[in-house]
């Protein structure tokens, strides 16, 4: 309660001679609702009562902080190393796709189009498939097939195409490696998590 009293006492001296009226206000509903962001000893002592209220009563403690670096490391992007030749021709397969799908017979490049690509090296190429329906449609034996022709038709090369069907994206970052060296070439894309 004496938080909330010291708050709003901050916001009426402030408020009074400021041309941002609202934006001190709409600050100190944040700070009202998100004691954990405050570093004083007040709402220091208050979240310490609170943590042993809630072990009192057998609940389980789950720190701000720890969520914040859940979050975090949710977000980084996972990363795939490649040597450099596989790298490169992921990174061309990728760019080139969308005109590798329009070569296609009419209702297997409408199901292709919107399919994200993803390796993991050794020639294999994942088409992922953001809906189950033209996953079912797009995922044949034949398509595939067609697919993997026109690609071996345009690079000379054979890749083996595989396709899963994925609703939740995350991010995935591609490097390359010359000579077993640090990473030199770096390609973010997004990749969908199987359910």
């Amino acid at each position: 309660m004496v938080r909330y009293i010291r708050i709003f006492g901050e916001l009426s001296g402030r408020i009074r001679y400021s041309p941002q009226k609202r934006v001190l206000l709409e600050v100190a509903i944040i700070k009202l609702s998100t004691p954990q962001m405050e570093e004083d000893v007040g709402s220091v002592l208050s979240r310490i009562e609170k943590l042993e209220r809630s072990i009192k009563e057998g609940g389980q403690v789950v720190s701000f902080v720890s969520e914040q670096k859940k979050e975090q490391e949710q977000e980084k992007p996972k990363v795939i190393t490649l040597p450099q030749a596989q790298y490169q021709d992921f990174i061309q397969l990728r760019n080139d796709w969308p005109h590798l799908v329009a070569r296609m017979s009419a209702p297997g490049a409408k199901l292709l189009e919107n399919v994200s690509i993803q390796t993991h090296g050794d020639g294999i190429i994942e088409l992922i498939f953001s809906d189950e329906t033209l996953y079912k449609l797009g995922a044949t034996e034949q398509r595939i097939s067609e697919i993997g022709e026109i690609v071996e038709q345009e690079y000379q090369k054979h890749f083996t195409f595989e396709a899963r069907c994925c609703k939740e994206q995350e991010e995935t970052e591609y490097k390359s490696i010359v000579d077993g060296m640090n990473a030199i070439h770096t390609n973010r894309d997004r990749r969908y998590l199987e359910d």
